[in-house]
């Protein structure tokens, strides 16, 4: 379909991106250990597949491995010198745990959730890490994506006048008004443009899943 074509497009383009990323880390420092972050399974899953392509070795921790399987793969990474890419789900890196072996970062698409994001990216910031971290966002232009992080923009601008409305630095109820109802259609286009980019990666996902079937 056209939508999974579009994904599979921005997927590549990304992959390109991320692959030139990962080989200036390298080439840099090759002890250096690097996290990517999707919101999705199947870009994780896709990935999995590419990066021992082209010579990287990595681990994977999503939200839905048992206990056993999430220690092993953190352990794996934090002790195994070839292992330089740990691939994660957004969420299942915001639980608390310590990635300080890490000093770079992708996020691999932009999240309305700052907070859940931070969060992630958090576990390299934590107490033992000696080194200087590097985040990385990626994110296609003229896509939805780029609509996704002009309206994060947005709606943190706002969000910054509506907490200096606070200190009095807005005049009257009827500023206060427009502000909130200018955050709340922000953020109402924001989650409208990030369901239509779910519903891409969904239908690029079930795209690779047939052609995977048709040629196993």
């Amino acid at each position: 379909s056209g939508a999974a074509g579009a994904a599979g497009t921005v997927m590549k383009t990304k992959l390109t991106a991320l692959l030139e990323e990962l080989r200036k880390v390298r080439e840099a420092d090759k002890t250096s250990k690097c996290l990517i972050f999707s919101q999705f399974k199947s870009t994780l899953t896709w990935l999995e597949t590419q990066l021992p392509l082209n010579g990287f070795g990595f681990r994977t921790l999503q939200g839905d491995m048992t206990m056993t399987q999430r220690a092993k793969a953190l352990r794996d990474f934090q002790r195994d010198p070839p292992t330089t890419v740990f691939l994660l789900s957004v969420r299942a890196g915001a639980v608390g745990i310590n990635l300080t072996q890490a000093n770079h970062v992708v996020v691999m698409e932009p999240c309305l959730n700052k907070a859940l994001e931070d969060q992630a990216i958090g576990r390299v910031h934590r107490m033992g890490q000696m080194r200087e971290v590097t985040v990385y966002r990626v994110a296609c232009l003229n896509t939805i994506e780029e609509r996704i992080l002009q309206m994060k923009m947005q709606i943190a601008e706002l969000s910054k006048l509506l907490a200096d409305e606070r200190d009095g630095a807005l005049k009257s109820h009827e500023e206060k008004l427009a502000l909130i109802n200018d955050v709340a259609r922000a953020k109402r286009a924001a989650d409208e443009a990030n369901e239509r980019r779910e519903a891409m990666e969904r239908s690029h996902g079930a795209k690779e899943a047939e052609l995977a079937a048709a040629t196993g």
